[in-house]
């Protein structure tokens, strides 16, 4: 025989200090209650045979014990909160109370064919919600779960005021399926999970972790599969929103229920000698509750080998944004991690790429529009001259960081967007330097010299004027890189960046989110001390061209 334990679910109230476990083989089930009390308590200890049954079982049998649904009757042993239930082979299911009384059969139907129970009976795990238990079922032709409603116990007379009943089923046409695990659901006004078994899907089959509503229809946006058997699996719907199963062939698989994604493998393995994994909740004895934070979920397995029970963290206590140092992972963080675990350092090499493809693109798109303008305005002269000018004064006087902000959000924030709009207003000021500078060299002596030789207005402009001119277009192409690289960081600080780039904006906007302004250095100082320096680099630079451009600045 083998035993099996069973512990009420109950979120208020110590009336009825029972719980029941059963052994069970194919021909005989025996059904104890055990009485518990407090240490305080005067009332000894006591424990007693409740049923003991010679049936030829098809499945083993469920004992029930909810006190919520329990009466004074009997000291507390009738109601429908308590409930045993033994399948039988001959496609009936004896109910018993817990206190050995017989109270009915019925008989099971799947798809108006006859059916027995083929695996273990879940229920509904919520106390504070209807009493109904799952059943799997096999037929001739058929396999499927039915919802068995254990009634509504009158809260005055304390008489069951509702009979039991098949409250719905979910037929599936694959009888050579299997039943694995127990179904399980966290309260009925939500869904139930049951997995299946199927042999022919390959050398060691698949199992079908399925999600069936209260009609007894599956919800098709949901089903996870895996290779070969599963051991057993448990479900947490509040605030996780996760299935966590064990696998036969080891390890543990998380599967999100509020979303679809892929199963992703659990970081904790547990020994490939695992017999049962559940769920254990809060390490202060509640199981369920809307207050439980996610680091308080624990779950339990049992190594049957060794003799073991190991309690693990379902989710994890977030230990992140961690300081430089060297963890026992094995990794070396020279400037530690942000909130999600990134190395800073790693995020500073990505955000270098963006700062000198943003800063240099930038300006080279700024000077080179501000040149072009700058050339033809002091070239042609006149009514073009005026026009030019007129369109440079307009953009002048328009203030730079709030048309910024509104083109970035208007265009959309990704890099090359950012790259225009800073592009499109940085050319003003270079245009009228580069026109200045034309309007004294087309006067010169090599430009008379070169239109007298026959050279066309295009061969002045870009042949004998421009090279003249762009010693200007490199100084104020090195203090446009760094402007660039300052606005970008800006605008990224404050959430117009692109978001899908690493950028050294985004770092600090992500820590400035999370308000550790003050309390992560590491994190705060490598991007601000980034921007500052690539920027002061690319000054100096532009200070070095300003004294090789202009004669008076350079040094005796």
């Amino acid at each position: 025989m083998t035993a099996e334990g069973f512990e009420r679910q109950t979120l208020i109230g110590q009336v009825g200090p029972y719980h029941y476990f059963y052994a069970a083989n194919r021909s005989r089930v025996v059904v104890f209650e055990v009485t518990y009390v407090n240490s305080a308590d005067a009332s000894p200890r006591s424990g007693r045979v409740a049923l003991d049954l010679n049936r030829d079982l098809a499945a083993p049998p469920f004992v029930y014990y909810n006190d919520l649904q329990t009466n004074a009757t009997n000291f507390f042993r009738g109601g429908t909160g308590q409930t045993i239930l033994v399948p039988l082979t001959n496609a009936t299911v004896e109910v018993y109370d817990v206190s050995g009384q017989f109270r009915t059969s019925f008989a099971l139907n799947l798809s108006g064919e006859p059916a027995t129970v083929s695996g273990s009976t879940g229920w509904v795990v919520s106390a504070d919600y209807p009493y109904y238990l799952f059943l799997p079922l096999r037929s001739a032709s058929h396999i499927g779960l039915a919802v068995l409603d254990l009634g509504v116990t009158d809260p005055i007379s304390g008489r069951i005021a509702s009979p039991l009943r098949i409250f719905s089923e979910y037929v599936r046409d694959n009888p050579t399926w299997e039943s694995e695990a127990t179904p399980t659901c966290y309260y009925f006004t939500r869904d139930v999970y049951a997995a299946f078994y199927d042999p022919s899907d390959g050398a060691q089959g698949s199992t079908h972790i399925m999600r069936i509503n209260a009609t007894g229809r599956e919800v098709t946006e949901f089903r996870a599969v895996f290779p070969g058997r599963i051991r057993g699996f448990f479900e947490v719907e509040q605030t996780l929103s996760r299935i966590f199963v064990l696998l036969d062939a080891g390890g543990i698989w998380q599967v999100r229920t509020d979303q679809f994604a892929p199963p992703e493998q659990f970081p904790v393995t547990p020994p490939s000698t695992t017999t049962l994994v559940a769920y254990a909740g809060a390490l202060g004895g509640t199981l369920y509750g809307p207050a439980l934070t996610p680091q308080e979920l624990f779950g339990v397995w049992t190594d049957s080998a060794k003799g073991e029970t190991v309690v693990f963290q379902l989710l994890g206590t977030i230990l992140t944004p961690l300081p430089p140092g060297r963890y026992p992972s094995g990794n070396t963080y020279l400037l530690g991690t942000d909130f999600r675990g990134r190395d800073i350092l790693t995020l500073i090499f990505f955000g270098t790429r963006v700062a000198f493809i943003v800063g240099l693109l930038a300006a080279l798109f700024a000077v080179g529009l501000g040149t072009l303008v700058g050339l033809i305005a002091g070239y042609y002269g006149k009514i073009v001259d005026t026009l030019l000018m007129r369109t440079t004064d307009i953009f002048l006087v328009l203030p730079f960081l709030p048309i910024v902000l509104i083109l970035s959000r208007i265009v959309g924030a990704s890099i090359w967007n950012i790259i225009f709009v800073l592009s499109f207003l940085g050319w003003p000021g270079i245009a009228r330097v580069i026109r200045a500078q034309v309007l004294t060299l087309r006067e010169r002596p090599f430009i008379d010299a070169a239109r007298v030789a026959g050279a066309s207005d295009f061969r002045l402009v870009f042949s004998h004027i421009a090279p003249n001119v762009l010693a200007f277009s490199f100084l104020y192409m090195s203090l446009g890189v760094a402007g660039a690289i300052i606005t970008e960081a800006a605008l990224s600080y404050i959430g117009l960046g692109d978001i899908t780039v690493i950028s050294w904006g985004g770092i600090l906007s992500d820590i400035l989110t999370t308000g550790g302004s003050l309390a992560y250095w590491w994190w705060l100082l490598p991007p601000g001390v980034c921007i500052t320096t690539l920027s002061l680099g690319f000054y100096l630079l532009g200070r070095g061209f300003d004294e090789i451009v202009n004669p008076r600045l350079r040094r005796r």
